[in-house]
């Protein structure tokens, strides 16, 4: 049996506390369950978080009734439109000391009380497998209150469709969905909870925000009123059950909006009318007005504004400008301007000068875009709240006259700049060039997950590309609370083989990519790179159940199997003809038929076998310096909920073995996976093994005369 570091171990033997159990002698810090979240402020204990979001009573999941549904009546490429509101009002019994507001939301959410908004988190609650893992968000909100006797509070908040029922989670979930429990201490020490239910809280499709989707983009309209009050919300919401899995306090790799990052034009120019086109090129722009940095820009219907911000990024725009009511701004983001007169045969999508965005693939036309219009009040300002872009220029149009003031690129990323450990200057210019296309390239793709490409239809958490870069970027930052959190996406999209998938969490494509040598290994390479960089081990203890999965499906599949040998991505950007993409590692059979080349076959074993003694050599490493969590009933029984067990192994000998039974229907009906341990003198006493068994768990049996099993204590089999 292989003893999973981080498994509670359930001893039927009576304990006087709970202990700690070095494992193989190491010296690593012991593991802690640190389920207690703090935002703005303590959030409490894990008591108290059990009781206000894990339990099956307290808060609901409220939805709009009335909410559109992707496919039913709009655009079946897109998210559905709109987004939903939630709001209720209360007035304080008391004097209120103390106020702590625990929320999550199915779909990208923002909450507000009288009317402010909560926290300065951006685009949460981010990217998880959303049907499996969900994070709450806990502020303290005091100061936002009315804290007097008999005063009136609004609480209220807005849902969007982003990860959670947008493309880029192959819309998982039907409706947008909110959940919150306000803690209020009052001056009298009595403790208040204002939940979210159907009975006294009021909902709509309301708001400025009339599309967004992370791939689709943002459509906001200024002459709706946001009801961050609950301004004309009237309907009763409905409850959502379309979440059954498990909801944790927010951990790593929160969202922010990086403003000292933030970009302003390097060049901006207008241009309107085409010179030089024929039929192999698009011609050039004519450019009608250049502008100087910090000059007020206006834009007229016809001319197109190119703004160059003179660097890539994950970012999202952010304009101050005055325009009539009704007026729409539309901005289109790129990577790169189209070139060399707008030659076709380069690829070219349009006018030299012109923003290139072909390479967005499908979601060149229709995503990735911002579009705003105008209430017609003064000096209005707007900046995306529901999505996000990877792009260095943006392409602005408009329907009527429009002056900018400012328009910014204000990028946005899971690297905190408290978490950053320092820089490097050199005395070349083109090293110091490449240092900060490093940094670049970590700020915009360590969002949420360790994405591929921030950029186009993808943004996915690409678990080769992830693995390679995971040391480099700690040298960078901290990220190792950003890869206990990645850790637990790669968990929860490992498959019933064991195999780790191409992308996690799960994602609109590569889902099916298990099995993929360098891919799949990343569920060992990260744990492990994360640990040596740190030294810290709880993010082994809490996946060691999830990696043992995994090397024992290698030592079944070797990379080897036809399963394994269907197709691989193995070497993406290999310049032999031995990968899957290109083709060229495949060749044409007697029968016409596609046939694997016998040294692309080769080859793949060879990296396999190479990954494999990679990953067995870690773990050997690993399993040396981890620590085991050890929970005994303490006359009281064992609690199944606290430790959050995937892998528990379950240890007991003689009159201690029947009350183990019980608990191991129960760890299963939790979703855990029991190894069985028990110690008897001799064979003859053996008892309930057939029934444990029948339960479809692994069971070891130990015996002190070695007439049953293996000879010796129950320490002995678990070794």
């Amino acid at each position: 049996c292989l003893l999973a570091a981080g498994c509670v171990v359930a001893l039927s033997a009576s304990a006087a506390s709970p202990v700690k159990v070095p494992f193989a002698g190491g010296e690593g810090e012991h593991y802690e369950r640190r389920t207690a979240h703090r935002s703005e402020g303590d959030a409490g204990d894990i008591a108290r978080f059990r009781e206000l979001l894990l339990e099956p009573v307290g808060p609901s999941w409220l939805s709009v009734l009335e909410a559109p549904v992707h496919g039913e009546k709009d655009d079946p490429v897109r998210a559905a439109d709109g987004t939903s509101w939630f709001a209720t009002a209360f007035t304080n019994g008391a004097d209120v000391v103390r106020a702590r507001w625990t929320v999550a939301g199915l779909g990208v959410f923002e909450a507000y009380v009288n009317g402010r908004r909560v926290g300065d988190d951006f685009l949460k609650p981010g990217y998880t497998n959303g049907k499996r893992t969900q994070y709450a968000f806990t502020y303290d909100v005091t100061d936002l209150l009315n804290v007097s006797a008999g005063a009136e509070n609004r609480l209220a908040a807005e849902v969007g469709s982003g990860w959670w029922r947008d493309s880029i989670v192959g819309y998982l979930g039907r409706k947008s969905a909110f959940r919150g429990d306000l803690e209020l201490t009052l001056a009298d020490g009595s403790v208040r909870h204002v939940a979210t239910n159907v009975r006294d809280w009021r909902c709509g499709v309301a708001g400025g925000v009339t599309h967004a989707g992370i791939y689709d983009g943002e459509e906001y309209d200024a002459r709706n009123v946001q009801p961050v009050r609950g301004e004309g919300l009237k309907s009763v919401p409905e409850e959502n059950k379309e979440f059954t899995g498990e909801l944790l306090p927010a951990a790593g790799a929160k969202v922010v909006l990086r403003r000292d990052l933030t970009r302003r034009p390097a060049k901006a120019y207008a241009w309107k009318g085409v010179t030089g086109a024929d039929a192999n090129c698009h011609g050039t722009v004519v450019k009608t007005r250049l502008f100087k940095a910090g000059e007020a820009m206006t834009l007229v219907p016809g001319e197109t504004l190119v703004i160059d911000f003179g660097q890539n990024a994950a970012a999202v725009p952010e304009l101050e400008a005055t325009a009539a009511a009704g007026t729409k701004v539309t901005i289109l983001t790129a990577e790169m301007l189209n070139d060399q007169n707008g030659a076709k045969k380069r690829g070219n999508d349009g006018p030299e000068g012109a923003v290139y965005r072909v390479n967005l693939r499908s979601i060149h036309k229709q995503g990735s875009r911002v579009e705003y219009t105008f209430a017609g009040k003064g000096l209005e300002k707007y900046r995306p709240e529901y999505t996000f872009c990877g792009y260095r220029y943006i392409s602005v149009t408009a329907t009527d006259k429009v002056t900018f003031k400012a328009l910014r690129s204000v990028p946005i990323t899971s690297i905190r700049k408290d978490l950053e450990r320092g820089s490097v200057t050199t005395g070349v210019a083109d090293v110091n060039r490449l240092i900060k296309n490093v940094w670049w390239g970590q700020y915009s793709n360590y969002l949420s997950v360790p994405t591929d490409c921030p950029q186009r239809n993808e943004r996915q958490g690409w678990t080769a590309d992830t693995q390679v870069f995971v040391k480099a970027g700690i040298y960078n930052a901290d990220t190792y609370d950003f890869f206990v959190k990645f850790m637990r996406d790669m968990a929860d999209t490992q498959t019933e083989c064991g195999s780790y998938t191409g992308v996690a969490p799960v994602g609109e494509y590569g889902n099916a990519g298990d099995k993929r040598l360098g891919w799949s290994d990343c569920g060992i390479v990260v744990p492990f790179v994360t640990w040596q960089q740190t030294g810290r081990t709880d993010i082994l203890a809490k996946y060691w159940g999830s990696m043992t999965t995994f090397m024992n499906f290698l030592k079944e599949n070797r990379y080897a199997k036809d399963s394994a040998l269907n197709y691989q991505w193995a070497d993406w950007l290999s310049y032999e003809d031995y990968e899957s993409n290109s083709g060229r590692g495949w060749t044409k059979g007697p029968d016409g038929k596609r046939l694997l080349r016998p040294e692309t076959s080769l080859y793949w074993k060879y990296l396999g076998g190479c990954y494999w003694l990679m990953d067995a050599e870690m773990m050997s490493q690993m399993a040396a310096c981890t620590e085991l969590d050890v929970l005994g009933p303490l006359g009281n029984g064992f609690d199944v909920e606290v430790p959050k067990m995937r892998h528990p192994l379950v240890v007991g000998g003689g009159v201690g073995v029947p009350p183990l039974y019980g608990l191991t229907k129960a760890l299963l009906k939790k979703g855990c996976r029991p190894t069985i341990v028990m110690g008897f003198n001799t064979a003859s006493e053996v008892f309930l093994y057939d029934e444990f068994k029948a339960l479809g768990v692994d069971v070891f049996v130990t015996t002190m005369d070695g007439t049953g099993g293996t000879k010796g204590v129950v320490t002995d089999a678990m070794e």
